[in-house]
């Protein structure tokens, strides 16, 4: 089976600047924009509002997953907002395995602050950035395979870390692409709050976008599930 010319990549990866409002795209940004516009200002209400504010965490996450997958699978078009008709399947159940994969990739970093408490010691900079690095490296894979198989035990080290080594190039340019676009979106400041979440959605999905390309590129070279 052939693997897919390095070109194609670079060229698939400028691309996904466009995926967002390409097609559907801008309308179902627009619609998610003044969804939660008009939903988080509903979460000032005691109880009612924190269910709700953690209602549309796990739904925006949902949301996003949703697109990692579709682009892995080569889907070109946003996803329309998920089907809220089946909860756990559709919603929860995706957006607790994505949180999972957050907190074990993250374990270099629990494991530096552990050993800092318990022995009263205080690391160098350079140990934090490089447990950072090692977690922040981990991360992408591992929600990948997490989520296109549907199994936690998908972000096991034997799994990921040959992925990671099968296409570090390709993987390793991803990644610095995903960091340059969180930088960004911190640096982008407080612009009025409707642009603001039109903003935060683009910008989230370009991120899946790149996720799921990380897969669809290089699936031929990972094999996972051929």
């Amino acid at each position: 089976m052939s693997k897919l010319p390095d070109k194609m990549f670079f060229q698939l990866l400028s691309g996904a600047f466009f995926y967002p409002i390409r097609g559907q795209g801008v309308f179902v940004l627009l619609v998610g924009a003044f969804f939660f516009e008009v939903a988080w200002l509903l979460t000032i209400v005691p109880l009612a509002g924190w269910i709700l504010g953690i209602f549309l965490l796990f739904y925006y996450g949902a949301f996003m997953l949703e697109i990692m997958t579709n682009t892995a699978a080569g889907k070109d078009q946003l996803p329309y907002w998920p089907d809220i008709s089946r909860l756990w399947e559709n919603i929860f159940r995706p957006c607790v395995l994505a949180l999972l994969t957050v907190l074990f990739s993250a374990v270099p970093l629990i494991a530096v602050g552990v050993v800092a408490g318990v022995y009263d010691w205080e690391p160098d900079w350079w140990v934090w950035l490089g447990a950072g690095i090692v977690s922040g490296l981990y991360w992408p894979m591992s929600l990948l395979a997490v989520s296109l198989s549907d199994r936690l035990l998908a972000m096991n080290p034997a799994i990921i870390l040959p992925a990671i080594a099968r296409v570090p190039f390709k993987y390793l340019v991803a990644c610095a692409v995903l960091v340059v676009i969180v930088w960004f979106n911190m640096w982008i400041g407080n612009p009025p709050i409707f642009v603001r979440q039109f903003a935060g959605l683009y910008l989230g999905a370009l991120q899946m976008r790149i996720l799921g390309l990380i897969y669809y590129v290089n699936r031929h070279d990972l094999g996972w599930f051929e």
